[in-house]
Protein backbone atom coordinates (compact mmCIF):
# COMPACT_ATOMS: atom_id res chain seq x y z
CA UNK A 1 0.00 0.00 0.00
CA UNK A 2 1.42 3.11 -0.71
CA UNK A 3 1.23 6.38 1.37
CA UNK A 4 -1.72 7.70 2.06
CA UNK A 5 -2.91 11.12 0.59
CA UNK A 6 -6.36 12.77 1.61
CA UNK A 7 -8.67 13.32 -1.27
CA UNK A 8 -8.94 17.33 -2.20
CA UNK A 9 -12.86 18.00 -1.08
CA UNK A 10 -13.10 21.36 -2.64
CA UNK A 11 -16.28 21.73 -4.60
CA UNK A 12 -18.05 18.79 -3.54
CA UNK A 13 -21.37 17.43 -2.50
CA UNK A 14 -22.46 15.55 1.01
CA UNK A 15 -24.36 12.63 -0.15
CA UNK A 16 -25.38 11.42 3.05
CA UNK A 17 -24.90 7.92 4.26
CA UNK A 18 -24.66 4.39 3.36
CA UNK A 19 -25.31 0.84 5.81
CA UNK A 20 -22.99 -1.87 4.48
CA UNK A 21 -23.67 -5.24 5.83
CA UNK A 22 -20.61 -6.18 7.42
CA UNK A 23 -21.54 -10.41 7.96
CA UNK A 24 -23.75 -12.90 5.66
CA UNK A 25 -26.32 -12.76 8.19
CA UNK A 26 -26.58 -9.38 7.60
CA UNK A 27 -27.20 -8.72 11.53
CA UNK A 28 -23.91 -5.89 11.90
CA UNK A 29 -23.75 -2.58 9.68
CA UNK A 30 -20.85 -0.38 9.15
CA UNK A 31 -22.13 3.08 8.28
CA UNK A 32 -20.13 5.38 5.78
CA UNK A 33 -20.66 9.63 4.95
CA UNK A 34 -20.39 9.90 1.52
CA UNK A 35 -19.51 12.88 -0.74
CA UNK A 36 -19.19 13.00 -3.56
CA UNK A 37 -16.32 14.82 -6.10
CA UNK A 38 -16.19 15.31 -9.67
CA UNK A 39 -13.96 12.27 -9.25
CA UNK A 40 -14.87 10.44 -6.92
CA UNK A 41 -16.91 9.37 -4.35
CA UNK A 42 -14.93 9.60 -1.35
CA UNK A 43 -16.69 7.16 2.07
CA UNK A 44 -15.43 7.70 5.81
CA UNK A 45 -16.53 9.62 8.85
CA UNK A 46 -17.32 12.58 10.30
CA UNK A 47 -15.83 13.25 13.57
CA UNK A 48 -15.18 16.69 15.98
CA UNK A 49 -11.99 17.22 13.90
CA UNK A 50 -14.02 17.01 10.70
CA UNK A 51 -14.32 14.43 8.10
CA UNK A 52 -11.78 11.12 8.10
CA UNK A 53 -11.38 9.53 4.71
CA UNK A 54 -11.61 5.87 4.80
CA UNK A 55 -11.24 5.20 0.89
CA UNK A 56 -12.73 6.25 -2.50
CA UNK A 57 -14.24 5.51 -5.38
CA UNK A 58 -13.07 6.91 -8.82
CA UNK A 59 -15.92 7.84 -10.55
CA UNK A 60 -16.31 6.82 -14.50
CA UNK A 61 -17.50 9.36 -16.75
CA UNK A 62 -19.85 5.54 -18.74
CA UNK A 63 -21.63 5.41 -15.58
CA UNK A 64 -24.41 7.79 -13.44
CA UNK A 65 -23.89 8.77 -10.31
CA UNK A 66 -26.35 5.89 -9.11
CA UNK A 67 -24.35 3.80 -11.07
CA UNK A 68 -21.73 5.00 -8.81
CA UNK A 69 -22.99 4.62 -5.60
CA UNK A 70 -24.32 0.90 -6.61
CA UNK A 71 -20.65 0.06 -7.30
CA UNK A 72 -19.61 1.09 -4.43
CA UNK A 73 -21.88 -0.35 -2.33
CA UNK A 74 -21.21 -3.49 -3.85
CA UNK A 75 -17.19 -2.78 -3.70
CA UNK A 76 -17.71 -1.91 0.02
CA UNK A 77 -20.23 -5.27 0.73
CA UNK A 78 -17.71 -7.52 -0.57
CA UNK A 79 -14.59 -5.68 1.09
CA UNK A 80 -16.39 -6.56 4.59
CA UNK A 81 -17.93 -9.85 3.26
CA UNK A 82 -15.32 -11.38 1.72
CA UNK A 83 -12.10 -9.71 2.16
CA UNK A 84 -10.23 -6.67 0.69
CA UNK A 85 -8.42 -8.71 -1.83
CA UNK A 86 -11.59 -9.35 -3.56
CA UNK A 87 -12.26 -5.90 -4.22
CA UNK A 88 -11.17 -4.24 -7.77
CA UNK A 89 -12.63 -0.53 -7.90
CA UNK A 90 -12.36 0.86 -4.22
CA UNK A 91 -9.04 2.56 -2.80
CA UNK A 92 -8.65 2.32 0.78
CA UNK A 93 -6.18 3.44 4.02
CA UNK A 94 -4.84 1.69 6.55
CA UNK A 95 -7.62 2.54 8.72
CA UNK A 96 -10.03 0.89 6.70
CA UNK A 97 -7.74 -2.43 7.03
CA UNK A 98 -7.38 -1.38 10.72
CA UNK A 99 -10.82 -1.48 11.43
CA UNK A 100 -11.20 -4.79 9.71
CA UNK A 101 -8.52 -6.37 11.55
CA UNK A 102 -9.84 -5.03 14.74
CA UNK A 103 -13.35 -6.77 13.57
CA UNK A 104 -11.59 -10.06 12.78
CA UNK A 105 -9.32 -10.17 15.86
CA UNK A 106 -12.83 -9.31 18.20
CA UNK A 107 -15.00 -12.06 15.97
CA UNK A 108 -12.20 -14.60 16.74
CA UNK A 109 -11.55 -13.84 20.60
CA UNK A 110 -15.51 -13.62 20.59
CA UNK A 111 -15.83 -17.66 19.17
CA UNK A 112 -13.26 -18.57 21.24
CA UNK A 113 -14.79 -17.22 24.67
CA UNK A 114 -17.99 -18.45 23.53
CA UNK A 115 -16.32 -22.39 22.69
CA UNK A 116 -15.01 -22.15 26.14
CA UNK A 117 -18.42 -21.26 27.92
CA UNK A 118 -19.92 -24.38 26.12
CA UNK A 119 -17.19 -26.53 27.18
CA UNK A 120 -17.16 -25.71 30.45
CA UNK A 121 -20.85 -26.11 30.16
CA UNK A 122 -20.40 -29.86 28.54
CA UNK A 123 -17.56 -30.31 31.52
CA UNK A 124 -20.22 -29.16 34.49
CA UNK A 125 -23.30 -31.10 32.67
CA UNK A 126 -21.03 -34.38 32.65
CA UNK A 127 -19.93 -34.10 36.56
CA UNK A 128 -23.67 -33.90 37.43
Amino acid sequence: MKDWEASNLDNSEYLGTIEIPTNLEETEWQLFELVVTPTKIVFGGACNVGFLESGYLLRSACRTLDEDLQMLYEELRTYYQDGPRFTTSIVCNKRMYAMKTIKVINFIGNSLWTGYCILCAVIIVTLI
